[in-house]
């Protein structure tokens, strides 16, 4: 019995840091956040999905919303079933996107949006190879030349 009323303070000190700590342990355990699975880079006038989960587990009735930073326009999308949102972007740019559910932490991510690629066009589309003379042109030295001349000078004037 005297061990216990000499040290009644670790026991004092059980109750107000271990038991709380164990009980937030729980609640994290029950209600963890959500989480986005979106691509990095998406392209304008494509649908881009984004899967909202939490745990693994996909979460319908989730509140999706795309944002670009430039407008004043925001979309919102509600998930199906699989945890998909989908969007279309028409415009370019950083694309925010934020994922809301009541009771759990809500989820953010970043999508770059850029134009599409355009097609151009090869100078030779013909089937057949044409032969090149590999005595004509240039030795292939571009503006070599040039630059070993302007770093030549500098060091002359450098060391003077």
């Amino acid at each position: 019995m005297g061990f216990f009323r000499r040290f009644w303070w670790i026991y004092i000190l059980c109750i107000v840091v271990v038991l709380p700590t164990l009980a937030q342990e729980q609640s994290d355990g029950e209600q963890s956040g959500l989480s986005i699975d979106a691509p990095d880079v998406a392209t304008v006038n494509q649908t881009i999905e984004v899967v909202v989960t939490s745990s693994g587990n996909p979460v319908p009735g989730a509140i999706v919303f795309f944002t670009f930073p430039t407008g004043d326009m925001q979309i919102q999308r509600t998930t199906d079933e699989r945890g998909v949102a989908a969007f279309t972007p028409d415009d370019a740019g950083r694309l925010y996107v934020l994922a809301h559910k009541s009771g759990v932490e809500v989820a953010e991510a970043v999508i770059d949006v850029r134009d599409a690629p355009e097609y151009v066009p090869l100078i030779n589309e013909s089937a057949t190879p044409q032969s090149t003379d590999p005595d004509t042109g240039s030795p292939g030295f571009g503006c070599a030349a040039p630059i070993i001349l302007l770093v030549y000078a500098i060091r002359k004037v450098l060391n003077r």
